[in-house]
């Protein structure tokens, strides 16, 4: 509709706007647990429409299952090795001053032959998967530390994470929170992962 259009058309606009390098549009990974492949491919649609609209690069990544999930995304934000912190320099993508030390961290940036803090690799992430309490042993277990592990990645490692992870009953469930013209819940993952972003950018807090 001209409706959706516009909306679409906003939200591109917009886009730039989110990204950690104002010099390249916004990036998220999309990060899926495959242990129900047709529950994942349905939350995987919803979450790239609303992506592929909103104009942001997308890589995507694989894992078993939900309890993989915060390991992997722990795995692409640190893909960048070190991130300088400057003890009593309050610029953090600036250059290092000669005068003050830089201690190195394991953190999602990188510092560059330059000195210049380099950007992390990805501005957002959305984290996809299902869990079904009859089909999974240790189900609590599992839907407890995946959930834990992703909400420990976003504030310690200020990190924007849409959490579209389902914990429900049985597949008919499953099927009508992650269906696209249903539920829609890895639309709904993609819209938090992005409104967070954009609220990092607005408060000021580079990941």
């Amino acid at each position: 509709s001209a409706c959706g259009s516009s909306g679409a058309s906003r939200s591109r606009a917009a886009a730039p706007d989110m990204a950690a390098d104002p010099g390249r549009p916004p990036r998220v990974l999309l990060a899926t647990a495959r242990f129900y492949p047709d529950i994942a491919d349905a939350l995987g649609l919803g979450a790239r429409a609303v992506l592929d609209a909103a104009g942001v690069e997308v890589d995507a990544v694989d894992v078993p299952g939900a309890f993989e999930l915060p390991a992997a995304i722990a795995f692409a934000a640190g893909s960048g090795a070190y991130r300088g912190r400057l003890l009593g320099y309050s610029d953090t993508y600036g250059y290092a001053p000669d005068n003050y030390r830089v201690e190195l961290e394991s953190t999602a940036g990188a510092m560059d032959s330059g000195g210049k803090i380099v950007p992390p690799p990805y501005d957002g992430y959305v984290a996809l998967g299902c869990v079904i309490r009859g089909e999974t042993d240790h189900y609590d277990y599992v839907c407890r530390e995946s959930a834990h592990g992703l909400a420990r990645l976003s504030v310690d490692r200020r990190l924007a994470i849409g959490y579209g992870v389902l914990t429900v009953e049985t597949r008919e469930q499953a099927w009508a929170r992650a269906a696209p013209g249903r539920g829609d819940k890895g639309g709904a993952a993609a819209r938090a992962c992005l409104a967070m972003m954009a609220l990092r950018k607005r408060l000021g807090g580079a990941p």
